[in-house]
């Protein structure tokens, strides 16, 4: 089973497809608060397709409603919100739980606060220090999505940080074999 992923509010179809392959390759079930109505607008749903590579008709993502949120995020599994800010647990250190569900929030605003506040644990993804600022797009996915949120600190793309949560639960997880774990990755799957 794994975790899961949801994809909170995420902007651009080319991220959602990105994800939509990830998650395909390492059995990650993704479910999607559409906030940008990717999935009812057919331009951007066949930007989706093409980015998901057949992963999109193969698994597709479990739409849900922002009403149906607060039952998803209340659902008895541990609800993980991946930030940038530093207040997070760093990957290589934290510990998944079969069911776990890791949030991926928007490109410019990442995890609302409401959601934040009920999640029970914070994910983050180390990185180099420094400032990174994003300069602007000349061609922006969402022209009206402004700056990003983490703009001059070091932050990933939404789907690149999905690929890199998804091979490190799939290193892991003592349920599923894995030909990649290395002799650590075996011993801490013996140990747990």
């Amino acid at each position: 089973m794994g975790i899961d992923f949801l994809l909170y509010n995420v902007q651009s179809p080319i991220n959602v497809g990105q994800i939509l392959r990830t998650a395909d390759v390492y059995g990650v079930t993704v479910h999607c608060c559409d906030g940008a109505r990717i999935f009812d607008d057919a331009v951007k749903l066949r930007v989706v397709e093409d980015f998901a590579c057949g992963a999109l008709e193969r698994n597709p993502p479990i739409l849900v409603r922002p009403d149906a949120l607060p039952a998803l995020l209340g659902s008895g599994r541990r609800s993980i919100a991946t930030t940038v800010d530093g207040r997070g647990r760093a990957l290589q250190r934290f510990t998944f739980h079969e069911g776990d569900l890791v949030i991926l929030g928007n490109e410019y605003r990442g995890i609302d606060e409401s959601v934040m506040a009920r999640c029970q644990a914070r994910l983050t993804i180390p990185m180099l220090p420094g400032e990174r600022p994003k300069p602007r797009s000349w061609s922006p996915i969402v022209p009206e999505g402004g700056a990003v949120a983490a703009d001059g600190g070091p932050c990933l793309n939404v789907g690149a940080a999905a690929a890199i949560i998804a091979y490190q639960s799939y290193l892991v997880e003592p349920a599923r074999p894995s030909a990649f774990a290395d002799e650590d990755t075996r011993r801490i799957r013996r140990a747990g």
